[in-house]
Formats: structure tokens, C-alpha cells, sequence
């Protein structure tokens, strides 16, 4: 998963088997990302349809997981 998609990939990952996990500049959970970029507004549970909590899925994954951020890569 890229941007966006890697919540989406890690909460896949997280109840189907697979061989590896790669996350392409994630996030921590999409309530984070709005309160960074949309301060002004109040970001909560009501106005977020999908919450897709990376940070959560990430615990249940058991395949290998590599998180690329910038010019490196981690591998975890």
C-alpha cells in the first residue's frame, strides 16, 4: 500500500494470510492525518467514515512487514 492505501493493505493483511506486507509512506491512523493538515476543523469519529487505524491492523499482521519512507527502507 502507497499514501492512503496502506491502511488499507495493513487491514487486509491483518485477516488474510500473505507473504509480506509493504507500506509505502504510511500513516499512523487517518484521524492524525486530518488533524495535521485540517487543524481549523474538528476531526473526530463523526466526520470520518473510515478510521482505517494502521497503527492497529500492524499488531495482528504476521507476514514480514518493510515500511519505506523517503530514500530508505526499514525492514521489521
Amino acid at each position: 500500500g502507497q499514501g492512503f492505501g496502506t491502511g488499507i493493505a495493513g487491514q487486509l493483511a491483518s485477516i488474510r494470510d500473505c507473504r509480506q506486507l509493504i507500506l509505502e509512506r504510511p500513516y499512523y491512523s487517518m484521524t492524525s492525518v486530518f488533524r495535521r493538515y485540517l487543524f481549523l476543523y474538528p476531526v473526530g469519529g463523526r466526520f470520518l467514515h473510515y478510521h482505517l487505524p494502521l497503527h492497529d491492523y500492524l499488531g495482528k499482521v504476521t507476514a514480514p512487514v518493510n515500511v519505506i519512507r523517503g530514500d530508505s527502507a526499514i525492514r521489521l
